[in-house]
């Protein structure tokens, strides 16, 4: 699971390899707005980063040890995939790296991921596409 920061959309994963966004502006009424499958593959991790007021990015770790990159509308809450980035290794643990990420830009944050590849231990920084990318 992952939320904005104003914690109004929740995204969800699945072992089906489906996202799903849940909108949580009111708890006692929460709905499902958006689904979309990933893959084949399941996912094992979710992580997003909220651009305010606009929309989230978000990462989700899957099983065959790629991420899908996708980005949910605040406005009108819709999944727009991105693509996918196969690391080379297997996933550990991701994250978005904040400190030089401004929320009002179209600059995506960077993504740290850690995991093991051929070598051994490694850590990869992965710069998602910026918003207004096609």
């Amino acid at each position: 699971l992952c939320a904005d920061n104003d914690g109004d959309f929740v995204v969800a994963g699945s072992d089906s390899g489906c996202v799903h966004v849940v909108s949580c502006r009111v708890w006692r009424r929460a709905r499902l707005v958006d689904s979309l499958r990933l893959g084949e593959a399941g996912v094992s991790q979710l992580r997003c980063a909220t651009h305010e007021g606009r929309c989230l990015i978000v990462a989700a770790a899957m099983h065959n040890h790629r991420i899908g990159l996708f980005s949910v509308m605040l406005k009108d809450p819709k999944v727009s995939m991105f693509g996918f980035v196969d690391i080379g290794g297997r996933i550990e643990d991701l994250c978005f790296h904040h400190r030089d990420f401004d929320a009002e830009s179209v600059t995506s944050p960077k993504l740290l991921v850690v995991g093991k590849g051929a070598s051994g231990p490694c850590l990869w920084v992965v710069k998602p596409a910026p918003l207004d990318h096609d």
